[in-house]
């Protein structure tokens, strides 16, 4: 029986509505260890290597599963134009889902060590042109530093396993390394924030082996009041594309950059 997003998408979005009501924790997106909860919504474009481009829209909830847990669900419905066949294809894009516990980080630690989160996370291919490559599960233990007033340090290490759409073929296990630095300029602008974020997935096994997935995210945001904010972020994506890899062989045109413009609301 093959994966129904569709049904996946709808299920979730019913506990979204009925968790997020109960949630008392603040949100905080440069924080990596937030366990507070949060209603967004995201405008995004997507450049592809092939001349074709996609506007997608995004929703994703954020929901306080306990002190030091939160879940993160969200999903993306795109317009892919420019394709081979002449015509715009449109549907459900990527879904994401992401457990984080925080294990008592204190991300507002000038020096020194700030603590440790992990993260648990599940990628899931779409149907639209473009992303209907890999379903990825990955693992990762983050610990923090402070390095000065206002600047942090992460470093995401962990493991990551990748299969075809509708988990028919297993493509190979590898690293998945993510440092990021994070800058909380309150000089400059209320609950602001910009965040680098190279990511690396390095594989060891199946046909993926020897192959790395490379991403280079920047993010920023800053408050517009104390619980609605402002969100913009982009993202360039080097040698192998797992949104559209299958099977060996690129079947879609790869994603080259895509930059996306969101508002969030915090509970």
């Amino acid at each position: 029986m093959q994966f129904n997003e569709y049904r996946f998408a709808a299920s979730m979005l019913l506990v979204g509505v009925v968790t997020t009501s109960g949630a008392l924790a603040n949100y905080d997106p440069s924080n990596p260890a937030s366990t507070g909860s949060q209603i967004s919504a995201t405008l995004g474009y997507r450049d592809f290597k092939q001349g074709e481009a996609m506007t997608e829209m995004r929703m994703n909830w954020g929901l306080t599963a306990s002190p030091n847990d939160v879940l993160n669900f969200d999903f993306g419905y795109g317009w892919h134009d420019g394709n081979a066949r002449g015509k715009t294809d449109s549907g459900l894009t990527t879904t994401h889902f992401s457990w984080i516990h925080d294990f008592g980080m204190d991300t507002y630690m000038s020096e020194g060590y700030q603590g440790l989160a992990s993260a648990f996370e599940l990628d899931l291919a779409g149907r639209v042109r473009g992303t209907g490559g890999q379903n990825v599960l990955s693992f990762s233990m983050i610990p923090g530093f402070g390095m000065a007033d206002g600047v942090s340090a992460y470093m995401g290490l962990g493991l990551t396993s990748s299969w075809d759409k509708d988990f028919a073929r297993h493509n190979g296990l590898g690293f998945d390394i993510a440092p990021s630095l994070i800058f909380r300029p309150y000089q400059m602008w209320q609950g602001g924030y910009v965040e680098v974020v190279p990511r690396f997935k390095s594989f060891f096994t199946g046909n993926l082996s020897g192959e790395t997935a490379t991403t280079l995210e920047i993010n920023t945001g800053g408050n517009i009041t104390q619980t609605f904010m402002w969100t913009c972020g982009f993202q360039k994506n080097f040698n192998v594309d797992l949104e559209t890899y299958r099977h060996g062989r690129y079947t879609s045109p790869k994603n080259d950059w895509r930059l996306n413009l969101g508002l969030t609301k915090s509970f």
